[in-house]
């Protein structure tokens, strides 16, 4: 199934930046190193596979907390699980394979733009070791 898929050669891609990064000690580095050839199957890399995926946004539930203590923890989850149900609509479909395990991290924050200044800056400072 996914050696038909258009984004082939963009996930192989993707293998060779975690390959090249594989500390040889590791205790299962001959697995994976073998799982990330360009001669294995995407099915069966698939069956292996786990991927995370974070979603960050802007919450008017944590922007406006503390005035809502009362209620904070009611509407915090239920916007979470907003993002959650939607998350998982367009994954049903995506008509991903089963077998595919996504782990979700949903971070409702105050002012999403802060946090992704931040992460711009370290990325430029990192890049100029």
């Amino acid at each position: 199934m996914w050696e038909r898929c258009a984004e082939r050669d963009y996930l192989r891609d993707e293998f060779l930046l975690i390959k090249n990064k594989i500390d040889e000690k590791w205790p299962h580095f001959d697995k994976l190193q073998e799982l990330l050839s360009r001669n294995t199957s995407l099915d069966s890399i698939f069956n292996a596979v786990c991927i995370p995926v974070l979603i960050t946004y802007n919450s008017k539930i944590v922007a406006s907390y503390p005035e809502n203590k009362a209620t904070y923890i009611d509407d915090f989850v239920k916007e979470v699980a907003n993002y959650y149900n939607s998350f998982k609509e367009k994954c049903e479909l995506a008509n991903l394979p089963k077998v595919l395990r996504i782990h979700l991290f949903v971070v409702p924050l105050k002012e999403k733009r802060e946090l992704v200044d931040m992460l711009d800056t370290r990325l430029k400072a990192c890049q100029m070791i």
